[in-house]
């Protein structure tokens, strides 16, 4: 899990993000790692534009070591130095930011030299994250660095929305530097979204055979300052339920799976994965989840746009309509669902698919009564009722309503199948 303590910044950087409030509240940290201390052997993440910038930072660092928590932090080097002596109290893993140096003024670069000096000869546990914001852009400064400062591990991290011909070109740079790197005692990773198809054949081959590591678009989960959860920071524009929502970590991270699972899952508007052996074997989903939800986002937009204008053909507004729902959906703007359902609903009161999709969509709503109410005349409407009824069942189960699932799954038994 990641904590987004503060918007604070010292200077502008790539990969920074405004939001608010500014600074994460400690009540809201602490409950955070209250969440987090429900997983074992799960490392919380410090992150915000500079961290070390929180005001109740040691206060911070407390709550973390009460609750026994493995953490690394997220630094750009540039930090206060009652930072770096609360590092050297109470040590952590380092990710150090590495910026393009001409991004960088004189003062702010040597001033994060001679932090980083400082810290590893304090024998501060680190690795450097590589910020690759310009895709064609030259990185080998990363490489000199690890050499002056022997730092074991770089970590690559680019824009996870840009697309897969954009960052071909880094793929590549990495894929030609992790063997000799690897000779040399460095490992080289790259960090999540990293799909397959981002190497040629030969630069796979060539980093299987040195275990070359790299992250797929999973969630993170991120604490937003507002202690609302993110599936991770690119994915900030949904944010979902408080923290406070959540009595464990597995919960968080099934939420998230639960939610975006269609969005994930879907390449309908990416056609150069539709062939993709990397998908056909189930080693990518595809873009990134930030990527597939801003081009979501977008459609929303444009038929909330055409569903606004009142001249609409009848067929044609039910298609739009339809098109609303999976697009809501998709992106958990259940409520926008409900409104279209609704609609469908009172056009078209015997499809069963309406009251289904109803179904799902008031259950999510936490509307769970007019939501068992519509998948049972969903029951009642189409051929086979087991369907709908075993969905309700799943939901009651999930719920935590074992009784009324029990009593469910003995009426679907009595149930007999539709004649072929």
């Amino acid at each position: 899990m990641e904590l987004f303590l503060t918007s604070r910044k010292r200077v502008e950087l790539p990969f920074q993000v405004d939001i608010h409030p500014e600074d994460m509240p400690l009540a809201v940290v602490q409950r955070a790692l209250d969440v987090c201390a429900t997983a074992l052997d799960i490392p919380v993440l410090l992150t915000g534009n500079e961290p070390f910038l929180h005001p109740d930072l040691e206060d911070i660092f407390t709550a973390v070591r009460k609750r026994k928590l493995k953490f690394v932090t997220e630094v750009s080097g540039l930090m206060p130095d009652s930072a770096k002596k609360l590092l050297i109290e109470h040590p952590c893993t380092l990710f150090w930011r590495l910026y393009r140096p001409e991004l960088l003024a004189a003062q702010d670069l040597a001033e994060i030299r001679v932090n980083l000096k400082e810290l590893r000869e304090a024998r501060i546990p680190m690795q450097f994250l590589l910020m690759a914001d310009d895709l064609d852009a030259s990185y080998d400064f990363a490489l000199e660095w690890l050499e002056e400062f022997q730092v074991p591990s770089l970590m690559v991290r680019m824009p996870c929305t840009a697309t897969i011909p954009e960052r071909l070109k880094l793929a590549a740079w990495c894929a030609d530097q992790a063997p000799a790197l690897l000779k040399r005692g460095h490992s080289l990773i790259l960090d999540c979204g990293a799909m397959p198809c981002l190497f040629s054949d030969e630069h796979f081959g060539r980093l299987a055979k040195i275990s070359f590591k790299r992250y797929s678009c999973n969630p993170h989960i991120v604490v937003l300052p507002d202690g609302r959860l993110a599936h991770c920071l690119p994915m900030s524009m949904l944010p979902g339920p408080p923290v406070t929502t959540f009595k464990t970590h597995a919960d968080a991270l099934q939420f998230y799976y639960d939610v975006f699972r269609d969005l994930q899952l879907d390449n309908a508007e990416h056609e150069e994965c539709h062939s993709c052996l990397s998908r056909l074997t189930n080693l990518c989903t595809g873009p990134s989840m930030a990527a597939k939800a801003t081009l979501t986002l977008e459609h929303y937009e444009e038929l909330k746009k055409l569903l606004e204008k009142e001249e609409n053909d009848p067929e044609e507004r039910k298609k739009q309509l339809w098109r609303m729902t999976y697009t809501a959906m998709k992106i958990a703007f259940y409520a926008d669902a409900v409104e279209c359902l609704e609609e469908l609903r009172r056009h078209e009161p015997g499809d069963d698919k309406v009251h289904y999709w109803l179904g799902c969509a008031y259950w999510e709503c936490n509307r769970l009564a007019e939501a068992e109410d519509e998948f049972r005349k969903c029951a009642r409407l189409t051929k086979d009722p087991r369907a709908p009824l075993a969905e309700l069942h799943r939901r009651l189960v999930k719920n935590g309503n074992a009784i009324r699932a029990r009593l469910l799954y003995e009426e679907i038994k009595r149930i007999e199948p539709p004649v072929p």
